[in-house]
Protein backbone atom coordinates (compact mmCIF):
# COMPACT_ATOMS: atom_id res chain seq x y z
CA UNK A 1 0.00 0.00 0.00
CA UNK A 2 1.80 3.11 -1.31
CA UNK A 3 1.95 6.38 1.02
CA UNK A 4 0.49 9.66 -0.04
CA UNK A 5 1.99 11.32 -2.43
CA UNK A 6 3.02 14.58 -1.49
CA UNK A 7 3.38 17.90 -3.62
CA UNK A 8 6.86 19.55 -3.81
CA UNK A 9 5.66 21.60 -1.59
CA UNK A 10 5.41 19.68 1.11
CA UNK A 11 8.27 17.79 1.14
CA UNK A 12 9.98 19.48 4.49
CA UNK A 13 9.19 16.86 7.58
CA UNK A 14 6.50 19.94 9.14
CA UNK A 15 4.83 20.31 6.24
CA UNK A 16 4.46 16.82 5.21
CA UNK A 17 3.21 16.11 8.69
CA UNK A 18 0.76 18.37 8.76
CA UNK A 19 -0.50 17.04 4.98
CA UNK A 20 -1.09 13.52 6.48
CA UNK A 21 -2.26 14.56 9.21
CA UNK A 22 -4.76 16.38 8.15
CA UNK A 23 -5.29 13.47 5.35
CA UNK A 24 -5.25 11.07 7.95
CA UNK A 25 -8.43 12.68 9.30
CA UNK A 26 -10.31 13.04 6.25
CA UNK A 27 -10.12 9.44 5.81
CA UNK A 28 -11.08 8.25 8.82
CA UNK A 29 -14.13 10.70 8.66
CA UNK A 30 -14.75 9.13 5.72
CA UNK A 31 -14.19 5.35 6.48
CA UNK A 32 -11.29 5.08 3.81
CA UNK A 33 -9.20 3.04 6.34
CA UNK A 34 -6.56 2.57 3.17
CA UNK A 35 -5.47 5.97 3.32
CA UNK A 36 -5.01 6.05 6.67
CA UNK A 37 -3.05 3.14 6.59
CA UNK A 38 -1.41 4.52 4.38
CA UNK A 39 -0.82 7.91 5.79
CA UNK A 40 1.08 5.99 9.26
CA UNK A 41 2.71 3.80 6.69
CA UNK A 42 1.30 0.91 7.24
CA UNK A 43 1.01 -1.85 5.22
CA UNK A 44 -0.93 -4.92 6.08
CA UNK A 45 0.01 -8.46 5.05
CA UNK A 46 -2.82 -10.21 3.51
CA UNK A 47 -3.93 -11.62 6.62
CA UNK A 48 -3.91 -8.54 8.54
CA UNK A 49 -5.81 -7.03 5.19
CA UNK A 50 -8.40 -9.49 5.89
CA UNK A 51 -9.21 -8.86 9.52
CA UNK A 52 -9.35 -5.08 8.41
CA UNK A 53 -11.77 -5.79 5.10
CA UNK A 54 -14.31 -7.73 7.77
CA UNK A 55 -14.86 -4.92 9.67
CA UNK A 56 -18.28 -4.87 8.92
CA UNK A 57 -18.85 -7.88 11.21
CA UNK A 58 -19.76 -6.39 14.62
CA UNK A 59 -17.55 -9.77 16.07
CA UNK A 60 -14.00 -10.83 14.72
CA UNK A 61 -12.17 -13.60 16.22
CA UNK A 62 -8.19 -13.58 15.05
CA UNK A 63 -6.47 -16.99 16.03
CA UNK A 64 -2.82 -17.13 15.07
CA UNK A 65 0.52 -18.48 15.54
CA UNK A 66 2.65 -15.72 17.49
CA UNK A 67 4.87 -13.15 15.68
CA UNK A 68 1.24 -12.96 13.53
CA UNK A 69 0.96 -9.29 13.28
CA UNK A 70 -1.95 -9.25 15.64
CA UNK A 71 -0.90 -6.30 18.29
CA UNK A 72 0.01 -4.28 15.11
CA UNK A 73 -3.01 -4.73 13.53
CA UNK A 74 -5.34 -4.20 16.45
CA UNK A 75 -3.30 -0.88 17.16
CA UNK A 76 -3.96 0.51 13.57
CA UNK A 77 -7.93 -0.58 13.73
CA UNK A 78 -7.49 1.34 17.34
CA UNK A 79 -6.00 4.63 15.54
CA UNK A 80 -8.67 4.94 12.71
CA UNK A 81 -11.79 4.98 15.36
CA UNK A 82 -9.88 7.47 17.18
CA UNK A 83 -9.51 9.87 14.24
CA UNK A 84 -12.85 9.76 13.64
CA UNK A 85 -15.38 12.80 15.49
CA UNK A 86 -15.47 16.45 14.17
CA UNK A 87 -14.07 19.28 16.02
CA UNK A 88 -17.08 19.70 18.08
CA UNK A 89 -17.34 16.55 19.29
CA UNK A 90 -19.70 15.02 16.70
CA UNK A 91 -19.21 11.16 15.81
CA UNK A 92 -16.51 10.92 18.51
CA UNK A 93 -15.51 7.23 19.65
CA UNK A 94 -14.55 5.39 22.38
CA UNK A 95 -12.45 2.32 21.78
CA UNK A 96 -11.15 -0.56 24.94
CA UNK A 97 -7.77 -2.46 24.92
CA UNK A 98 -8.37 -5.43 27.40
CA UNK A 99 -5.42 -7.81 27.90
CA UNK A 100 -4.65 -10.30 30.54
CA UNK A 101 -1.53 -8.33 32.10
CA UNK A 102 -0.82 -4.69 31.71
CA UNK A 103 2.30 -4.75 29.98
CA UNK A 104 0.17 -6.48 26.91
CA UNK A 105 -2.17 -3.56 26.87
CA UNK A 106 1.39 -1.59 27.09
CA UNK A 107 1.88 -2.91 23.64
CA UNK A 108 -0.84 -1.70 21.84
CA UNK A 109 -1.19 1.82 23.63
CA UNK A 110 2.55 2.35 22.71
CA UNK A 111 1.97 1.61 18.70
CA UNK A 112 -0.93 3.75 18.91
CA UNK A 113 0.65 6.73 20.17
CA UNK A 114 3.72 6.61 18.41
CA UNK A 115 1.41 6.42 15.02
CA UNK A 116 -0.85 9.34 15.94
CA UNK A 117 1.62 11.63 18.13
CA UNK A 118 5.15 10.82 17.72
CA UNK A 119 4.77 10.13 13.76
CA UNK A 120 1.89 12.48 12.77
CA UNK A 121 2.32 15.12 15.81
CA UNK A 122 -1.26 15.07 17.06
CA UNK A 123 -1.14 17.21 20.68
CA UNK A 124 -3.89 14.55 22.41
CA UNK A 125 -6.29 16.44 25.17
CA UNK A 126 -5.53 13.98 27.61
CA UNK A 127 -2.69 11.74 28.24
CA UNK A 128 -2.23 8.85 30.56
CA UNK A 129 0.29 6.88 30.94
CA UNK A 130 1.01 4.93 34.18
CA UNK A 131 0.79 1.05 34.77
CA UNK A 132 -2.26 2.00 36.75
CA UNK A 133 -4.26 4.04 34.06
CA UNK A 134 -3.20 4.34 30.70
CA UNK A 135 -5.54 6.49 28.28
CA UNK A 136 -5.37 9.00 25.17
CA UNK A 137 -8.33 11.70 24.38
CA UNK A 138 -7.86 13.09 21.32
CA UNK A 139 -8.44 17.07 20.78
CA UNK A 140 -12.00 15.96 19.33
CA UNK A 141 -12.84 13.82 21.98
CA UNK A 142 -12.22 10.32 20.62
CA UNK A 143 -10.46 7.89 23.35
CA UNK A 144 -8.51 4.59 24.10
CA UNK A 145 -8.84 3.57 27.23
CA UNK A 146 -6.24 0.58 28.44
CA UNK A 147 -7.02 -2.09 30.86
CA UNK A 148 -5.67 -5.12 32.42
CA UNK A 149 -7.89 -8.12 33.85
CA UNK A 150 -6.76 -7.10 37.08
CA UNK A 151 -8.35 -3.99 36.31
CA UNK A 152 -11.25 -4.67 34.34
CA UNK A 153 -13.96 -3.56 37.00
CA UNK A 154 -12.38 0.09 36.32
CA UNK A 155 -14.74 -0.40 32.61
CA UNK A 156 -17.93 -1.24 34.49
CA UNK A 157 -20.76 1.27 33.55
CA UNK A 158 -19.09 2.75 30.50
CA UNK A 159 -19.39 2.46 26.53
CA UNK A 160 -17.70 1.63 24.02
CA UNK A 161 -17.60 1.75 19.96
CA UNK A 162 -15.31 -0.79 19.90
CA UNK A 163 -13.51 -3.51 22.40
CA UNK A 164 -9.78 -5.00 21.42
CA UNK A 165 -9.62 -8.23 24.00
CA UNK A 166 -5.58 -9.05 23.06
CA UNK A 167 -4.17 -12.73 23.51
CA UNK A 168 -8.10 -13.60 24.49
CA UNK A 169 -7.75 -17.03 25.27
CA UNK A 170 -5.83 -15.90 28.43
CA UNK A 171 -8.56 -14.06 29.80
CA UNK A 172 -11.18 -15.29 31.97
CA UNK A 173 -14.77 -15.99 29.80
CA UNK A 174 -16.41 -14.19 32.54
CA UNK A 175 -14.75 -11.00 31.40
CA UNK A 176 -16.59 -11.02 27.92
CA UNK A 177 -19.88 -12.04 29.22
CA UNK A 178 -20.36 -9.81 32.27
CA UNK A 179 -17.75 -6.40 31.96
CA UNK A 180 -16.55 -5.93 28.37
CA UNK A 181 -20.08 -6.98 25.78
CA UNK A 182 -22.85 -5.48 28.28
CA UNK A 183 -20.09 -2.00 27.65
CA UNK A 184 -20.77 -2.21 24.22
CA UNK A 185 -24.81 -2.26 24.62
CA UNK A 186 -25.34 1.15 24.40
CA UNK A 187 -23.43 2.06 21.49
CA UNK A 188 -23.52 -0.91 19.43
CA UNK A 189 -20.39 -1.46 19.67
CA UNK A 190 -18.36 -4.28 17.69
CA UNK A 191 -15.99 -6.46 19.40
CA UNK A 192 -12.43 -7.97 18.45
CA UNK A 193 -11.16 -11.20 19.66
CA UNK A 194 -7.27 -11.89 19.19
CA UNK A 195 -5.16 -14.77 20.95
CA UNK A 196 -3.17 -17.28 19.96
CA UNK A 197 -4.97 -20.60 20.60
CA UNK A 198 -4.57 -22.46 24.40
CA UNK A 199 -6.25 -25.79 24.81
CA UNK A 200 -9.76 -25.57 23.72
CA UNK A 201 -11.96 -23.21 26.19
CA UNK A 202 -13.81 -19.86 25.63
CA UNK A 203 -12.12 -18.59 22.77
CA UNK A 204 -12.42 -22.16 21.00
CA UNK A 205 -16.18 -21.85 21.89
CA UNK A 206 -16.00 -18.30 19.79
CA UNK A 207 -14.00 -20.12 16.75
CA UNK A 208 -17.23 -22.54 16.61
CA UNK A 209 -19.42 -19.40 16.00
CA UNK A 210 -17.72 -17.86 13.49
CA UNK A 211 -17.47 -21.47 11.17
CA UNK A 212 -21.06 -21.87 11.98
CA UNK A 213 -24.08 -20.57 9.55
CA UNK A 214 -25.99 -20.07 12.81
CA UNK A 215 -24.26 -16.63 13.85
CA UNK A 216 -23.76 -14.42 10.44
CA UNK A 217 -22.54 -11.73 13.21
CA UNK A 218 -19.17 -13.49 13.84
CA UNK A 219 -16.22 -13.58 11.36
CA UNK A 220 -13.15 -15.34 12.17
CA UNK A 221 -9.42 -15.89 10.81
CA UNK A 222 -6.90 -18.52 11.05
CA UNK A 223 -3.16 -17.69 10.52
CA UNK A 224 0.40 -19.07 10.73
CA UNK A 225 3.57 -17.13 12.04
CA UNK A 226 4.74 -17.34 8.09
CA UNK A 227 2.21 -15.19 7.10
CA UNK A 228 4.20 -12.35 8.52
CA UNK A 229 6.66 -11.38 6.20
CA UNK A 230 9.58 -9.87 8.81
CA UNK A 231 9.53 -13.47 10.25
CA UNK A 232 12.52 -14.71 8.87
CA UNK A 233 11.75 -18.30 6.95
CA UNK A 234 15.29 -20.02 8.06
CA UNK A 235 14.10 -19.23 12.31
CA UNK A 236 10.92 -20.44 11.50
CA UNK A 237 12.59 -23.83 10.02
CA UNK A 238 14.68 -24.25 13.11
CA UNK A 239 11.53 -23.59 15.22
CA UNK A 240 10.01 -26.40 13.27
CA UNK A 241 12.97 -29.26 14.28
CA UNK A 242 13.60 -28.15 17.26
CA UNK A 243 9.63 -28.05 18.92
CA UNK A 244 7.09 -30.62 19.19
CA UNK A 245 4.49 -31.65 16.39
CA UNK A 246 1.71 -30.24 19.17
CA UNK A 247 3.84 -26.88 20.05
CA UNK A 248 4.12 -26.29 16.50
CA UNK A 249 1.00 -26.82 15.40
CA UNK A 250 -0.40 -24.38 18.41
CA UNK A 251 1.86 -21.86 19.09
CA UNK A 252 3.24 -21.48 15.16
CA UNK A 253 0.15 -22.84 13.24
CA UNK A 254 -2.66 -21.13 14.95
CA UNK A 255 -4.83 -24.52 15.46
CA UNK A 256 -5.84 -25.61 18.71
CA UNK A 257 -4.02 -28.47 20.24
CA UNK A 258 -4.57 -29.53 24.15
CA UNK A 259 -1.13 -30.59 25.28
CA UNK A 260 -2.58 -31.42 28.76
CA UNK A 261 -1.70 -34.90 30.02
CA UNK A 262 0.55 -35.56 26.77
CA UNK A 263 3.96 -37.15 28.02
CA UNK A 264 5.26 -38.31 24.66
CA UNK A 265 2.71 -37.45 22.14
CA UNK A 266 4.45 -40.23 19.54
CA UNK A 267 3.86 -43.02 21.95
CA UNK A 268 2.47 -46.25 20.52
CA UNK A 269 1.56 -49.08 22.14
CA UNK A 270 2.69 -51.60 19.25
CA UNK A 271 6.23 -49.80 19.04
CA UNK A 272 7.00 -48.79 22.81
CA UNK A 273 5.93 -51.60 24.68
CA UNK A 274 7.22 -55.48 24.77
Amino acid sequence: MAEPVLPPPLQSPPERRRFLRETARQAAQSGHVEAVFGCLGYRPHPGQRAFHEARSYPRRVVCTGRRFGKTLGAAMEACCQLLRGDDRGRGVTRTLVLCPVAELSERIFRQVRTSLCRQLGFNPEHLYDTPQRRELVMPWGSSLVCRSAAGEDAVLGEGFDLALLDEAARLPGSVWESVVEPALADREGAAVFLSSPLAFGWFSDLWVRCESEEWPEWWGYRGATAENPTIKRAWLAERQRTVSPEVWRREYLGEFVSLEGTVYPAWTERIHVR
